[in-house]
């Protein structure tokens, strides 16, 4: 599919009807959507001081390498924001014009296992007219470069958001960049191009919502009463930081109180994300390890919370995956406290069984994963070896191909023990 005439026929009705707001809206999608097409191949060239690009690179997260218990709220960000003097954005596809934005500001991301003083993770982020250029030209002003450090096979990020997309889960866009700094490759210069958690984000996956309450859960974290609430970050979006909303959902949740607990939390979205994290073999999420998470909490929040009221709806999302797809078997994960609540209960746990059944006998058939996923890989694949030959392995892509093969059957014998 190209979008090229979509693009441009969206600019048109940008010019000729100015008030027509459903349009216009429709046509940053439009842009963002075609921006993270599989088959648009981004590069970016970052001009920006040799002294603070070096500086970037040697930044070590503040509270240390891999310190979950360092609470970014009270003691700020783990990176400071260093300026670049400009970037130059261009794809196969989209922008249909190569972008040029001046005065961004860029800084290191992951203080774990993605860290890296060679090869960093990267965000960026764009304001005043260098935010209206790029809404305007790619539909988003906030960019991630994930270096693929923990994925050596470069597409297990993308292919697992893709498969999230299939199962209607929220899911981030996801496609292959190129990063130049200064002209000169950021490492083999070879990224995901990932979508970040903000409003386009948010409006694409929970029906137009902005003005929710939205959260990213780390290692450690979790909804119990020994986690200090504002240890949770706070992302936005209404004006109600108070965490009043976590606070009621982790009372009830410490009571055990299923039909209380549904009235907090959408537990058939739950159930559904905790099926695709085993599915996924998701070793480093939500239910398996209180990991790389976001909770959304998806209704209209501008008038503040009272802590005894409900008006509290979490979803949850993947984020940070990977490691997923990798031959570790399954296993019915409940380590996060909704899924041990639920895990607990016969009711709940037939369901998310019902739910894995579901999703091995539809999603995971192999006819699906001919059709659907598979092909996807392969060019997905094809993106990562056009700007590194050889960089993904045939016998690296038939692995993941086959761990999914195998799924129906090894979830058949797991429900069968």
């Amino acid at each position: 599919m190209k979008f090229q005439k979509l693009l441009k026929a969206c600019s048109v009705v940008w010019v000729v009807s100015i008030l027509t707001v459903p349009v216009c809206e429709a046509s940053k999608q439009e842009r963002e959507r075609a921006f993270y097409f599989i088959d648009n191949l981004v590069t970016v060239n970052i001009t920006m001081d040799p002294q603070q690009w070096n500086g970037l690179l040697a930044d070590q997260p503040k509270g240390g390498v891999c310190n979950f218990n360092y609470d970014e709220e009270k003691e700020g960000p783990r990176y400071q924001w260093r300026t670049a003097q400009s970037m130059t954005i261009s794809g196969t596809q989209a922008p249909t014009q190569t972008l040029t934005v001046s005065n961004i500001e860029i800084r290191k991301k992951s203080f774990c296992g993605s860290f890296s003083t060679t090869k960093p993770s990267l965000k960026i982020k764009m304001k005043g007219d260098a935010s209206k250029a790029a809404k305007k030209a790619i539909g988003v002003d906030n960019l991630i470069f994930n270096n693929s450090q923990q994925d050596g096979d470069y597409i297990r990020q993308c292919s697992g958001y893709f498969i999230n997309a299939l199962a209607g889960l929220p899911h981030p866009l996801c496609n292959v960049a190129k990063v130049m700094v200064n002209g000169q490759p950021v490492g083999n210069s070879v990224f995901i191009n990932l979508e970040a958690f903000k409003k386009p984000y948010v409006k694409r996956n929970f029906d137009g919502n902005t003005k929710g309450n939205l959260y990213e859960l780390i290692a450690g974290q979790d909804l119990v009463p020994t986690t200090d609430t504002d240890f949770f970050g706070f992302k936005g979006y209404s004006s109600d930081s108070s965490r009043r909303d976590l606070e009621r959902v982790i009372a009830v949740l410490a009571m055990g109180d299923i039909g209380a607990l549904g009235q907090l939390v959408d537990l058939e979205q739950f159930t559904r994300f905790w099926a695709m994290e085993i599915l996924q073999r998701e070793g480093d999420g939500y239910t398996s390890n209180t990991n790389n998470t976001y909770v959304y909490n998806d209704l209209d929040l501008t008038i503040p919370i009272n802590q005894q009221e409900n008006r509290v709806n979490l979803k949850f999302a993947m984020w940070g995956n990977d490691q997923i797809l990798k031959d570790s078997g399954l296993g019915i994960y409940h380590k996060g406290k909704v899924a041990a609540v639920l895990y607990n209960d016969p009711a709940s746990l037939a369901k998310l069984k019902a739910r894995l059944l579901s999703y091995a006998q539809d999603l995971f058939a192999q006819d699906s994963l001919k059709v659907k996923v598979f092909p996807y890989m392969d060019r997905l694949a094809a993106q990562f070896n056009t700007l590194q030959a050889g960089l993904v392995t045939p016998a690296a892509v038939s692995q993941i191909k086959s761990i999914l093969s195998d799924t129906s059957a090894e979830l058949n014998n797991l429900l069968n023990q």
